[in-house]
């Protein structure tokens, strides 16, 4: 497996006039479930410095992770893009995680909407795979399967070159993978859920391995 580098969201400190930056420790046992053991890296926000220092730490893979709206701190903002530039530069693989399938849509320069909150927010729904005849670059059953959600934006359309490869049940795009580079994005979380999903496990092995 490649070393992955994994982003950080903002976590103000109740009383402190301090910010912080963190990780929901459920990403600890989806790493384990990968067989990645202890090959991953916290990547703090650094601004344009975080990619020197992500190399520094040699990482080969990047994970742009979830939590806050983008736009709510500037210096993440920053950070994640500097890091996905310098990704598609080196040809490192990117999995996009809620967030950071949002931030991957917009840096190739598509939109994004507001979802509607009695659907996606604090909800579980059903998306569809591609049908079995539209390839996927990884082995992968073409079904439905339930997920978890909690964005609050979604996609109007893939920018390009990004290609959807899942759908909500009311036709909205819920996943995307680069037509030509090892960048792919979710809309849900992978490591909240309380077991790996088999699709989730296919979907990294073909990013990291």
């Amino acid at each position: 497996m490649k070393k992955v580098g994994i982003t950080l969201r903002h976590c103000p400190a109740s009383g402190y006039v301090e910010p912080r930056d963190g990780l929901a420790r459920d990403w600890y046992r989806f790493f384990e479930s990968l067989g990645l053991e202890h090959n991953w890296v916290l990547l703090p926000n650094l601004g344009d410095d975080t990619p020197a220092y992500a190399q520094a730490q040699g990482v080969e893979a990047l994970i742009l992770s979830g939590g806050d709206d983008i736009g709510r701190d500037s210096l993440r903002d920053t950070s994640e893009h500097a890091l996905l530039a310098h990704a598609i530069s080196t040809a490192w693989p990117v999995l996009g995680v809620c967030r950071g399938l949002q931030l991957i849509q917009l840096h190739f320069g598509g939109e994004l909407e507001a979802a509607p909150a009695g659907i996606h927010a604090g909800q579980r729904h059903f998306i569809s795979l591609l049908s079995a005849q539209d390839a996927l670059p990884w082995p992968c059953e073409r079904q439905q399967r339930s997920v978890n959600s909690y964005h609050s934006n979604r996609l109007p359309a893939p920018a390009q070159p990004l290609q959807p490869w899942a759908f909500d049940e009311q036709g909205h795009c819920e996943a995307v993978v680069h037509a030509d580079l090892k960048i792919a994005g979710v809309m849900w979380h992978p490591e909240r859920e309380p077991a790996t999903s088999v699709h989730d496990l296919q979907l990294c092995r073909w990013l990291f391995e």
